[in-house]
Parts: C-alpha cells; sequence; structure tokens
C-alpha cells in the first residue's frame, strides 16, 4: 500500500488557488490551532476566537494567491491575515460599543434651532424606531 503523499503549505497553496479544495482542508487541519492561538493573543476572548476562525481561514484561502512564498513562509502569512482580522474585530465592536440605545435619551438632545415641528418628527421617528428594535427582542 502507497504512503500518503505529504505536501508543503507552499505545494498546498499553489493547489488551493488552483481550486482543490481538499488542499484547505489540510491547511485548516495542519493550522487551525495556530491560527487560533495568534487571534486569543490579540483578544484574549475564547468567544471571538470561534467567531472569527472561519472568517480568517475564508479570508486567508480567498487570497491566497496573495501569498508570496519568497517573502515568507505561509504560517507568517496567515499569522498576520489572522491578527489584522482580530485587530479589525476589535475596532469594529469599539466602534460599536460607544453607542446603546439605553444610555441615549429621546426626549432631549435636539438642536434649539430646529423647528419645533421637526423636534415632533425625529421624536415620532426615534419612538417607531425604538418600538421596531423592542419587537425584535421579543
Amino acid at each position: 500500500m502507497p504512503a500518503e503523499r505529504v505536501y508543503t503549505d507552499e505545494q498546498l497553496v499553489a493547489k488551493l488557488v488552483k481550486g482543490d479544495r481538499t488542499a484547505g482542508d489540510a491547511l485548516w487541519q495542519r493550522h487551525h490551532r495556530l491560527v487560533a492561538k495568534a487571534v486569543y493573543e490579540v483578544t484574549g476572548d475564547l468567544h471571538v476566537v470561534e467567531d472569527l476562525m472561519q472568517e480568517i481561514f475564508f479570508k486567508a484561502f480567498r487570497k491566497s494567491k496573495l501569498y508570496n512564498p519568497e517573502m515568507g513562509k505561509f504560517t507568517s502569512w496567515l499569522v498576520t491575515v489572522a491578527r489584522n482580522e482580530a485587530l479589525n474585530h476589535l475596532r469594529r465592536r469599539r466602534r460599536t460599543a460607544h453607542v446603546s440605545l439605553e444610555d441615549t435619551n429621546p426626549e432631549g438632545g435636539f438642536s434649539p434651532i430646529e423647528s419645533p415641528s421637526k423636534q415632533v418628527s425625529k421624536r415620532e421617528s426615534w419612538s417607531q424606531m425604538l418600538g421596531a428594535i423592542n419587537s425584535l427582542a421579543r
């Protein structure tokens, strides 16, 4: 019985670029722990690691044609992709974490130079939006 051929990372990436999905599976099996560790080092959150793993590999596989073996090892490139994606996740979370509907006041905060009818219109829109959001939460 012939031994199964073991491909290098670079060979697997070349196969992946040509559309071989089994090459992607092999890269996942070989490097998912390394990627998880890189994401955890950035975020410190196991839930984020779970959330980002598939996204990171999907992005890396989509952009695999950008990998250049002459510039370094595949694992270095993959860890860079993983860290960047983890940092992007933290930036997105930080940007959206500043605004909370509970912390806002729909009764105030309108510009004093707005007409009363425009203020009423904004309050009505705000109330409709909160009603719609609350109905989604149920």
